[in-house]
C-alpha cells in the first residue's frame, strides 16, 4: 500500500499546482527585455554619434613646409593653470543614476602627410588603434568637444622611431 502512495506523490509533485510559475517566468523575461531595451544606450550615445574608426576612407591633410609648428610647452605648467579642471567631473547619466564622470573626446582619424614628399607624419599601429577603439567604446567617451575634459589626438606617437617629429608638431598645431 505504501508503493502506490509513493507513485501518487511523485505524480502530484510533477504537475504544477497553478500557473504561477509560468507568470513568474514571463514576468522575469519581460523585465530582462525592458532592461536591455531602455538600459542599452550609454552616456555618450545619448550625447551624439560615436566616432567612426573606419580605416577605409581616412581624410588626408597635407601639411605645408611653412605650416605652424606646435608651440613649446610651458615649463611652469601645473594641474591648475594648464588644465581646465572645471570641465572634469561633469554630471552624466549612466543607466538611470546620475554621477560625476571624466569625459574624453577623441579627434577624428586623419592622415597627415608632408606637402612636398607626401611622407606620412606617423604610421597607425595596431596598439594605438586598440587604445582609440577602447576609449570610443567606453562610457567616458563624448562626441561633443565642448563637454570634454581630456582630448586625445589621433596621432600615433607610441613608436618614436617611426614618426616625423616636425610633421607631428605641425599636425598637433593644426588641431582645433
Amino acid at each position: 500500500m505504501s508503493i502506490p502512495l509513493k507513485y501518487g506523490a511523485i505524480k502530484q509533485a510533477l504537475v504544477p499546482k497553478s500557473d504561477f510559475n509560468r507568470y513568474l517566468v514571463a514576468f522575469i523575461a519581460a523585465l530582462v527585455l525592458l532592461a536591455l531595451w531602455f538600459g542599452g544606450n550609454s552616456v555618450s550615445e545619448a550625447d551624439g554619434e560615436r566616432l567612426s574608426l573606419d580605416l577605409v576612407d581616412i581624410p588626408q591633410i597635407v601639411l605645408d613646409k611653412d605650416a605652424e609648428l606646435a608651440r613649446a610647452r610651458n615649463r611652469n605648467c601645473s594641474y591648475w593653470d594648464c588644465f581646465n579642471v572645471y570641465r572634469c567631473g561633469q554630471r552624466g547619466l549612466a543607466g538611470t543614476e546620475e554621477h560625476e564622470r571624466i569625459s574624453i573626446y577623441v579627434y577624428p582619424l586623419k592622415e597627415y602627410v608632408d606637402g612636398d614628399t607626401r611622407k606620412p607624419a606617423f604610421q597607425l599601429t595596431k596598439e594605438f588603434y586598440t587604445i582609440l577603439k577602447t576609449i570610443v567604446n567606453s562610457p567616458y567617451y563624448t562626441a561633443n568637444p565642448n563637454e570634454a575634459c581630456l582630448f586625445v589626438p589621433t596621432l600615433d606617437t607610441l613608436n618614436q622611431n617611426r614618426i616625423d617629429v616636425n610633421l607631428v608638431g605641425k599636425a598637433l598645431a593644426s588641431l582645433p
